[in-house]
């Protein structure tokens, strides 16, 4: 006859004046189920398990605190062990001696039941193939590459752009510093470009996952170039004879580029591409290219990755101004976004780094309007898009540096400087240089008479309303998911917020890993940051996934199994929280990386074709039924 072994733990003697812990010690001596009762004052720190003499089949009661504190412990050096809290949720919870003890007999004779039944279930560790794949080549994700491979593991970055490098290759400075933007992310796209674990994959999608923590099988497509990359050296013959133009990504579309380009001059990979939608197919550039690069038949091409984990950090785009038609973006020239201004004012934009309207007069007076696109509701975000109050004063004082004479206004709805050096070296520094702040949110640009701007606004501090005659205005845009992240987030299986970020697992307690086990998240596609918070992430999910590689094998949590005896009714589909089944047919299956062992499903199945490790009819009915009994 199986007998089990029960451990009683007075949480250093604190439980006995909560509990009878002498009642407790005879009523389960007396009970021909328990082989022995032994009491502890400390489980947590004695090796009490290492002297406990146990049966060939090992069952075990422990009564203690939480099984979060102990079972780690127990499970990991011996099999059957059952876990009762006659803390929290006896000595804790009762309101009286008697009661916490009458509480804690009737668990604990579930628990015995319990563990008569349970049967041994394999923990036989899965292999972890120890390569990652980051989606994303922003700074995010350059710096989660580098870090993984820096320990030694094998990384592909899947980048949907030809170069790595992201939006922070488009700026002019970073803040609070002003330090030169692409001469502080330049030399980490040169060294993920020569780093011999990174495999860079650039224009190209992941299409499909499959798998679990430890071996995922991604399928990315590479959309072609029309240039072998392994034949291109980037001499650029090819620009000089190319006769078509085309709008320029990375200058905004402010300044053309010729429809066989590279991306910027500090590219990683320095290889040149033809936008197809552009080319006249002229065959000069074929001709020009002594390499014999340019096949313009290339077609899109497959590859298969096996992973044992994934990093997100695709970014996010940024709000469409054209929905706010009150600042008539796109209709009055002199009105552009804070990345038109970046390209602008940077030296190696499509002026020179002189700040210049679009008739070729220079600017004298400029205005920044703030949240555009965030804290509202509509098309954009509810929430704060972090970044936007330091990115235009920071451009403020790019505009003082250039002209000393120039005039600066920045409209604010609630003015945020809250990051490390961002109240000094950016809000104080502009109040200084005489940056003129006007709390408002402006309610319409207009077109004055001799073509400058109107800024019609109410001052929310003084109740003042006015208009403010400029030559430029700036609007701050907020981040905003992209559609391509929800069909990624789709693919992958993981879940997005109410804003259509990527949403994390817990808030607080696991902030880079998504539901899915084994599949991490970093950048702006995660929720709105900077640059420097945007590289914590990068490293953070990569400690994560080097932590997860340098385990032998890896255990997962017991998951609900479907039976052959499934109807495909689909209950359990909407009782599923995190989504972890899905239909195959007509019956389920369950997502094993997804499944956190609930076992809501177990309840909404009529079938009872659903089963969950030892938490079935078989071990639940014995133990309910031992709890009311008298």
């Amino acid at each position: 006859m199986r007998r089990v072994t029960l451990v009683l733990c007075t949480c250093y003697s604190t439980l006995l004046e909560k509990m009878d812990f002498e009642k407790l010690r005879n009523v389960f001596s007396d009970n021909p189920l328990v082989r022995r009762v032994l009491v502890s004052d400390a489980l947590c720190e004695k090796n009490v398990y290492e002297s406990l003499s146990l049966e060939a089949d090992g069952r075990i009661v422990v009564a203690a605190c939480s099984n979060r504190l102990l079972e780690a412990v127990f499970k990991g050096s011996m099999g059957l062990v059952e876990f009762v809290n006659i803390r929290e949720h006896c000595a804790w919870a009762c309101g009286s001696r008697e009661e916490a003890t009458w509480k804690a007999i009737r668990l604990v004779k579930g628990a015995v039941q319990k563990a008569l039944h349970v049967e041994p279930i394999s923990t036989e560790g899965l292999k972890i193939v120890k390569e990652a794949l980051v989606i994303g080549g922003g700074i995010a994700g350059v710096r989660c590459a580098l870090d993984i491979a820096d320990a030694g593991y094998r990384v592909y970055i899947v980048e949907k752009e030809p170069s790595i490098g992201g939006v922070m290759a488009q700026l002019d400075k970073t803040f609070p510093t002003l330090d030169c933007s692409i001469c502080v992310e330049g030399p980490l796209l040169s060294e993920a470009g020569r780093n011999k674990n990174i495999t860079i994959i650039p224009n190209a999608e992941v299409v499909e996952v499959k798998g679990k923590v430890g071996d995922f099988k991604v399928r990315v497509r590479v959309n072609p170039t029309y240039v072998d990359p392994d034949k291109c050296n980037g001499c650029g013959e090819c620009v000089n004879v190319c006769p078509v133009y085309q709008p320029n990504k990375y200058d905004a579309d402010l300044k053309p580029v010729k429809a066989i380009y590279c991306p910027f001059a500090q590219a990683v990979p320095l290889k040149y591409v033809i936008n197809r939608d552009y080319c006249v197919e002229c065959g000069l550039c074929m001709k020009a290219c002594t390499r014999a690069a340019i096949n313009l038949e290339d077609k899109p091409k497959s590859v298969e990755l096996n992973v044992g984990a994934i990093v997100v950090a695709v970014g996010s785009d940024l709000f469409n101004p054209r929905l706010k038609p009150e600042y008539h973006y796109g209709e009055y020239e002199n009105v552009i976004t804070n990345m038109e201004f970046e390209r602008i004012i940077c030296a190696s934009g499509p002026t020179g780094g002189i700040l210049l309207k679009r008739d070729g007069k220079p600017v004298k007076k400029v205005a920044f309007i703030q949240c555009v696109g965030s804290r509202e509701s509509g098309a954009g975000i509810e929430e704060c898009s972090y970044y936007c109050c330091a990115a235009s004063m920071k451009e403020a004082r790019l505009i003082l540096e250039h002209d000393k004479e120039a005039k600066v206004f920045i409209f604010y709805n609630e003015l945020r400087a809250f990051g490390k050096g961002w109240e000094d070296l950016l809000y104080r520094r502009c109040l200084e240089d005489g940056v003129v702040f006007i709390r408002s949110r402006p309610s319409e640009i207009r077109r004055a008479g001799n073509g400058n701007l109107l800024i019609v606004y109410e001052d929310t501090l003084t109740g003042v309303r006015g208009e403010l005659e400029v030559d430029m205005v700036v609007l701050a845009l907020g981040f905003k998911p992209s559609r391509r992240m929800l069909e990624l987030a789709e693919r992958l299986g993981v879940t997005v917020d109410k804003n259509g970020f990527i949403e994390e697992s817990h808030a607080k307690m696991k902030p880079l890993e998504t539901r899915v086990r084994g599949i991490f998240v970093a950048g702006t596609c995660h929720g709105p940051k900077d640059i420097v918070e945007s590289a914590v992430e990068g490293s953070g999910a990569a400690a994560l996934v080097t932590g997860l590689f340098r385990r032998g094998s890896l255990r997962l949590p017991d998951y609900a199994r479907v039976l052959e005896k499934c109807t495909g009714c689909g209950r359990c589909l909407t009782s599923c929280e995190y989504g972890a089944i899905v239909r195959e047919g007509d019956k389920v299956r369950v997502l094993e990386s997804v499944c956190n062992g609930c076992g809501a499903c177990l309840a909404a199945c009529p079938q009872e074709a659903i089963i969950l490790g030892n938490w079935g009819l078989k071990q639940l009915a014995p133990m309910v039924s031992a709890m009311l009994e008298d």
